[in-house]
């Protein structure tokens, strides 16, 4: 009679386990608050921000990148609704509150009305420059509480 092994399971692969799923967890949460691009990116960070979410921003960006990827896959012109062309695509790395993000962001004409767009930035409503919205926000509260020399000092060292 053959006798029955016993299945053993190694405790440091069911905390592996345990990890990668609470991992997938707060993925799949993020991903799920994420809505672009019904939200612009100052609506994402606070929503993410509200929820408590602690993600690396890396991840948000992938997240963020692959929906507006899917989303505007094809373009129609809002002027004369003609398809539009891509004419470059440019690498916009900005500074959030969540940490620095970079998007790749394609430019866009109408060869129709000779018009260019720039959905990706439009729908995140991103500023010029690498400061976005929410930065600009801290800075606002942090120079309201302090002297003027200080908040100087302060904005130069960044």
């Amino acid at each position: 009679m053959k006798r029955a092994s016993k299945i053993h399971i190694d405790p440091g692969m069911e905390s592996k386990n345990q990890f990668i799923k609470h991992v997938e967890d707060i993925f799949q949460l993020a991903y799920d608050a994420i809505d672009v691009p019904k939200m612009s990116l100052f609506a994402v960070v606070s929503h993410l921000k509200s929820l408590n979410i602690s993600i690396d921003a890396k991840l948000i960006q992938i997240i963020i990148q692959n929906k507006l990827d899917h989303h505007f896959a094809i373009c129609i012109c809002p002027d004369c609704g003609k398809t539009l062309k891509e004419k470059y695509t440019q690498n916009r790395e900005i500074s959030t509150t969540i940490g620095i993000l970079s998007f790749s962001c394609p430019y866009l004409f109408c060869p129709s009305c000779k018009t260019f767009h720039t959905p990706y930035e439009d729908s995140l409503n991103l500023k010029r420059g690498k400061y976005q919205h929410d930065v600009q926000k801290i800075a606002a509260r942090m120079a309201a509480s302090e002297t003027f020399e200080e908040t100087a000092e302060m904005l130069n060292s960044i």
